[in-house]
């Protein structure tokens, strides 16, 4: 394959095969499910690390659960850490 940053000729480093995308959960165990490749090639001449292969937007975002910026909790969260650093200062008030 070809490094997606300088061209370079790349090598896989680590394969482990055909795995179904991550927080999707199914309708029923025996349900199917689509599997995709999930491999790593290494570039020699940048260093770069990057996937064999990339999974169109449509199968990975259209039923995808976990939305950051909608997410009371995260935000709830947020909200704390600051107020946490502001009180060890960390931050200013």
């Amino acid at each position: 394959m070809t490094c997606r940053i300088c061209r370079g000729e790349t090598r896989i480093v680590l394969d482990l095969g055909d795995m179904p995308l991550a927080n999707r959960l199914k309708d029923a165990p025996d349900a199917p499910e689509k599997r995709f490749p999930l491999a790593v090639e290494f570039c020699h001449d940048c260093g770069n690390l990057q996937l064999t292969h990339c999974v169109d937007a449509q199968d990975l975002y259209d039923d995808y659960l976990y939305v950051t910026p909608t997410s009371p909790s995260l935000e709830a969260h947020s909200v704390n850490l600051v107020y946490h650093m502001q009180a060890q200062g960390y931050l200013p008030e």
